[in-house]
C-alpha cells in the first residue's frame, strides 16, 4: 500500500520492469535500515542513546556519502574510492533512480539553457562540436550564433552524475548490499 501510494502517485513509470525493479529494492533496503537500526538499538547503552545514534549513522554517514549529497566526481579519493563503495545507500541510489530516470528524454525550459555567443564567423554547432562529440547536452539552435545549450538530453546523462554508466547498475545495486 506504501509503494503504490508513493510510487504511482508521483507519475514515476507504470511498467512492470521497472516498477518491480523500485519495488524489490525498497524492500530489500527496508530489510536493511530496519536491522541497521536494530543493530544500534542491540548495543546502545539506553533508548535515549539508540534514538540519537540512529539517525546520525543512517543519515548522516550513510547518505553523506552515497553520492547524493556531494556528486562522486567531486568527492576526495579517500571517500570516493572506498567508503562510496562500502555505503549501503550508493546502492539504493543505483537500483532506484537508474530504471526510473534512464529513458526520459530531457527538454530543458528557457530559463534553463546556459546562453552564450559563438565566436564570429561560427555558428553554435560548429563552435561546439568538439565539446558535444565528447559531453552530454544539446544545442538549442546549432545554426544560430547566440547558442543556447542543455546541460542533458537524457536521463541517463544526469544519472552519470551519480556514477551511473550503464543501464544495467541499476539491477548490479538491486544484488550488491
Amino acid at each position: 500500500l506504501y509503494f503504490a501510494c508513493w510510487y504511482f502517485v508521483a507519475g514515476f513509470p507504470v511498467d512492470a520492469y521497472i516498477s518491480g525493479h523500485v519495488y524489490l529494492q525498497m524492500i530489500f533496503y527496508e530489510f536493511l535500515y530496519t536491522s541497521i537500526g536494530q543493530a544500534i538499538a542491540a548495543y546502545a547503552p539506553n533508548e535515549y542513546f539508540a534514538a540519537i545514534m540512529n539517525p546520525i549513522v543512517i543519515g548522516a554517514g550513510m547518505i553523506s556519502f552515497c553520492g547524493v549529497v556531494v556528486p562522486y566526481s567531486q568527492m576526495q579519493p579517500f571517500w570516493r574510492y572506498w567508503i562510496y563503495y562500502l555505503d549501503p545507500f550508493t546502492y539504493l541510489v543505483g537500483g532506484l533512480l537508474t530504471e526510473v530516470l534512464w529513458d526520459v528524454k530531457i527538454e530543458c525550459n528557457a530559463n534553463e539553457y546556459t546562453t552564450f555567443n559563438a565566436p564570429p564567423g561560427q555558428t553554435c554547432g560548429e563552435y561546439m562540436a568538439d565539446f558535444l562529440a565528447n559531453n552530454a547536452g544539446y544545442l538549442l539552435d546549432s545554426n544560430a550564433t547566440a547558442c543556447s545549450f542543455c546541460e542533458y538530453s537524457s536521463g541517463a546523462d544526469y544519472a552519470k552524475t551519480f556514477n551511473l554508466n550503464e543501464r544495467y547498475y541499476g539491477w548490479r545495486d538491486v544484488s550488491a548490499p
